[in-house]
C-alpha cells in the first residue's frame, strides 16, 4: 500500500489523518516511511516533526522499546548534524519522561521546549511548552504555580486557534478542582474543555480523555447514571489494543464505580425489619404491602433477567397468566412500585420495560441485609 504513494507530503498527510482519527496503527507506517524519507534528504524541520508524531503514538500504545529507539535516533543526529531539536520533540520527550518518573529531567525538556520557542518566537510552540509546565506542576500538586502559568498560557491563547492545548488546559484546571473537592469549578472547566475538544479529531489524545474526565468528575458529584453514560461514550471511543494509556486510565474509572457501588447502595433491603430504603429519597413505606414486597424480592432475585407477564403472574400470584385477570393486575402493581421506589417514577431508572417485560435494571446497586 504504502508503495502507491510517491511524495513524502502524501505520507505525511496520511499519517496525520490516521493519527487524528486515533487510528495509530494505521498511522505509523505511513510516518515511519515519511521520516524515513526527511531523514535520508536531510529536511531536518520535518524530520522532527514526523518524530513528534510517532513519539506520541508510542506514549499512547507504552511502547517503550520503540520511544527508546527513537530517543536514540534523535540522538545520534543531534550529535552528528550538531543541531537543536524541535521545541514540539523537548515538549514531547518531557511528557514521556513525566510518564516514565523522571521528573526533573521531565521539566527540563518543558524549560528547553520553552527557550527553543521564545528563539524562533513560535507562540504555538510556546503554548505547547507552557502547557507542559503547567501539567508537571498540577502533578506535584504546586496547584498555585500551575495556576500561575494557565494564566500565562491563556493570554497567548486569547489570539491563538490551538484546541489541542486549549482542551488539555482546561482538562487540567478540572483535574485541579477536582483534587480540591470544588466540584462546581471542575465541572465548569470540563465543559470548556468539551467545546475545544469538538474542534479537533485525536480521539486518542484528546476527546477520550475529556469524557473519561465526565465520568471521574459526575461521579464525585455523586451523579452516577449520568457518569455512567459518558463512561461508556469513552469506552467506545477507545481501542483496547492502539490506545493503551487511554485503556488504562478507563480501567481506573471502572474501578472507582466499583468501589462507589459497594460503598453507597442504590437500595437496601433489611429482612430483620422488613425495612426499605432507596438512596435519594431514604426510608421507602411500604408498611404492609406485601404484594409489592413478594414483587421486589422476585426482581432482586433474578436481577438483569427479564419477567414477562407469565413469569410475574406465576412468582407474584401463583397463578397462570390470564390476560382478563393479570393485565391490570401487573401494570397497577408495577406502577405501585415505581412510585414508591423511582426518584422520579416518570422516568425509572430501577425497574426497566421492554417489548419482552420488566427487569430490574442490572447495573442498580441492591443490598440485602439480615
Amino acid at each position: 500500500m504504502l508503495a502507491m504513494v510517491d511524495s513524502s507530503a502524501s505520507l505525511c498527510e496520511l499519517g496525520r489523518l490516521h493519527y487524528e482519527k486515533g487510528e495509530l496503527n494505521a498511522a505509523e507506517p505511513y510516518l515511519i516511511e515519511a521520516r524515513h524519507f526527511f531523514l535520508t534528504r536531510n529536511k531536518i524541520r520535518s524530520y522532527f516533526d514526523v518524530s513528534y508524531r510517532l513519539l506520541r503514538i508510542y506514549i499512547e500504545k507504552e511502547d517503550w522499546e520503540k520511544v527508546k529507539q527513537i530517543k536514540n535516533e534523535l540522538k545520534d543526529f543531534i550529535l552528528r548534524e550538531d543541531v537543536e531539536m524541535s521545541s514540539r520533540l523537548y515538549y514531547t520527550l518531557g511528557v514521556c519522561a513525566e510518564i516514565e518518573g523522571e521528573y526533573e529531567k521531565s521539566l527540563k525538556f518543558f524549560e528547553q521546549a520553552l527557550n527553543v520557542a521564545l528563539t524562533e518566537s513560535n507562540k504555538e510552540d510556546m503554548c505547547f511548552a507552557l502547557c507542559g509546565k503547567m501539567i508537571w506542576y498540577k502533578n506535584r500538586k504546586d496547584f498555585s504555580t500551575s495556576f500561575a502559568v494557565a494564566e500565562n498560557l491563556k493570554l497567548f491563547l486569547e489570539s491563538l486557534d490551538i484546541p489541542e492545548v486549549a482542551t488539555s488546559l482546561s482538562l487540567a484546571e478540572s483535574d485541579i478542582y477536582l483534587e480540591q473537592e470544588n466540584l462546581d469549578e471542575s465541572l465548569e472547566s470540563l465543559w470548556k474543555s468539551y467545546e475545544t475538544s469538538k474542534q479537533t479529531r485525536s480521539v486518542a489524545f484528546i476527546n477520550s480523555y475529556v469524557l473519561i474526565q465526565f465520568s471521574r468528575v459526575l461521579l464525585k458529584m455523586g451523579k452516577v447514571e449520568m457518569a455512567k453514560t459518558y463512561f461508556k461514550m469513552a469506552e467506545k471511543s477507545i481501542r483496547k489494543d492502539e490506545h493503551v494509556r487511554s485503556y488504562k486510565l478507563l480501567m481506573r474509572v471502572k474501578e472507582l464505580f466499583e468501589s462507589e457501588k459497594q460503598k453507597t447502595p442504590d437500595i437496601l433491603i433489611r429482612k430483620k425489619d422488613h425495612t426499605i430504603w432507596e438512596t435519594s429519597k431514604g426510608e421507602v413505606p411500604v408498611n404492609n404491602q406485601f404484594i409489592l414486597i413478594e414483587l421486589l424480592g422476585e426482581f432482586v432475585r433474578r436481577q438483569g433477567l427479564t419477567l414477562n407477564k407469565d413469569d410475574l403472574a406465576r412468582f407474584v400470584w401463583d397463578q397462570d397468566y390470564d390476560p382478563t385477570q393479570h393485565d391490570n393486575k401487573i401494570y397497577v402493581t408495577i406502577r405501585r412500585l415505581r412510585k414508591l421506589l423511582e426518584p422520579n417514577p416518570k422516568r425509572p431508572t430501577y425497574i426497566l420495560r421492554s417489548k419482552e417485560g420488566y427487569t430490574l435494571n442490572p447495573d442498580a446497586n441492591v443490598v440485602i441485609t439480615d
